[in-house]
């Protein structure tokens, strides 16, 4: 569903309830029940006015559900799921291949989470991929973070961000760990000592912690609207 499809399906929500309800005051003037020259609702309701502010909180409240969902699906992992760390090669399906949910690494988590708001990054990666002719592995490319990053920066599903720049929750963020390896993880929308936490898989099992500070940070994408 998009937004405009959206929007004309709470416009005609709100206009289904705001109608009779006119309706019912005009029938009340006709029988002298109500005071002359009275304006009912409906009337003193500019609707192209209305329509125009329904764009602009839908929109809003659009991205921040699929946001949302995201975290949601991300909690799943962090704290129900609770999957080992395991960064072993495996065969798996294509597209929305996924690796047995008792194991999963940084990125595993990363593409689970958004693939529940229709992000499909083996997918986006492998097509990416193919367009530039390089050689890919469907089983493997978008489970590395360096595919990932190259992906993301040529993605317009994904605005990239100063890595300085305010976080926001559902921000995407990769560091560079202390052993030179990427890592990367989601903002949450629980606050810190002074950012956000982070979601994300580095141990043996995935953490929601105050550790956004903790590497150096090299990339940060958002959500593009």
């Amino acid at each position: 569903m998009n937004n405009e499809y959206l929007r004309n399906k709470l416009i005609v929500l709100v206009l289904s309830v705001l109608i009779p309800y006119s309706l019912y005051g005009e029938e009340l003037k006709k029988q002298n029940k109500s005071p002359e020259g009275t304006t009912s609702f409906v009337d003193s309701i500019d609707v192209k006015i209305f329509a125009d502010s329904i764009d602009v909180t839908l929109e809003d409240k659009l991205e921040g559900s699929r946001v949302e969902t995201v975290l949601e699906e991300a909690n799943k992992w962090v704290y129900r799921k609770k999957p080992f760390y395991d960064p072993s090669y495996m065969v798996i399906t294509y597209p929305s291949g996924d690796i047995p949910d008792s194991i999963g690494v940084c990125t595993d988590l990363i593409i689970r989470s958004f693939r529940v708001i229709g992000i499909d990054f083996q997918k986006d990666v492998h097509d990416y991929l193919n367009s530039n002719n390089n050689k890919n592995d469907v089983n493997i490319d978008h489970r590395r973070c360096t595919n990932l990053i190259e992906y993301l920066d040529n993605s317009n599903l994904f605005l990239r961000l100063d890595p300085k720049e305010s976080y926001k929750k559902g921000d995407l963020i990769f560091w560079v760990l202390d052993n030179g390896k990427n890592h990367v993880g989601i903002v949450s929308d629980k606050k810190g000592k002074k950012n956000n936490l982070v979601l994300h898989h580095l141990y043996e099992n995935p953490s929601e912690d105050d550790s956004l500070d903790s590497w150096k940070i090299i990339r940060h994408y958002r959500l593009a609207e």
